[in-house]
């Protein structure tokens, strides 16, 4: 059970029902605070603090999308060795931070490259969402060429629930320049 600020989640809510007995409604988690009741009994100022929150939250994630690094960049590396095979030990350097934005809400996302099959690290379901779709250079070009995974020189093939583990994409002979490890082959060779 994860605590938070107020209670931990999964507590039961502290509001009686109408007739009287207990509630068995589970307390809300909202980023690191708990509020007393469930959803249903929350009072009008707890939905308005809740509501605050999240926007709060939602407008610091926005600004922390416009930086030019990843937020991971700015994090104190591990003093100690990590095994290439030990996702967990990425899991812990992120302390359920996004590595893109920092950000602490939850769910984190085990986010790899779908070319390669190589866990990257972990991410907020928005950045998540945004990393596949946005082409830019930026915040996720810098991301997808130094994620925590290779910081800290783990490499795990991602393995899905639904699928098993994810094998690399064979390249198609007309896409083999789009990929920055050609680019690199490229310069190396002096072309």
């Amino acid at each position: 059970m994860r605590y938070y600020i107020g209670g931990r989640a999964g507590e039961r809510c502290d509001r009686a029902t109408l007739a009287g007995s207990a509630c068995a409604g589970a307390r809300v988690p909202v980023l690191h605070y708990v509020f007393p009741s469930c959803r249903s009994h929350m009072t009008e100022l707890e939905v308005l603090t809740r509501d605050a929150m999240l926007a709060m939250d939602q407008a610091g994630e926005v600004a922390r999308l416009g930086a030019v690094e990843p937020a991971c960049w700015s994090w104190p590396l591990p003093d100690y060795l990590v095994q290439p095979d030990d996702l967990d030990a990425v899991a812990d350097w992120q302390d359920d931070r996004c590595a893109v934005c920092g950000s602490r809400r939850r769910p984190q996302v085990e986010d790899h490259d779908h070319d390669t099959g190589w866990v990257r690290g972990y991410l907020c379901r928005s950045c998540n969402a945004l990393e596949g779709t946005d082409g830019r250079p930026g915040v996720f070009t810098r991301y997808r060429q130094r994620n925590p995974a290779t910081m800290l020189g783990v490499r795990v093939r991602y393995v899905s629930p639904l699928t098993g583990p994810a094998m690399p994409r064979p390249q198609r002979e007309d896409n083999l320049d789009a990929s920055p490890a050609h680019d690199v082959a490229r310069l190396l060779a002096g072309g």
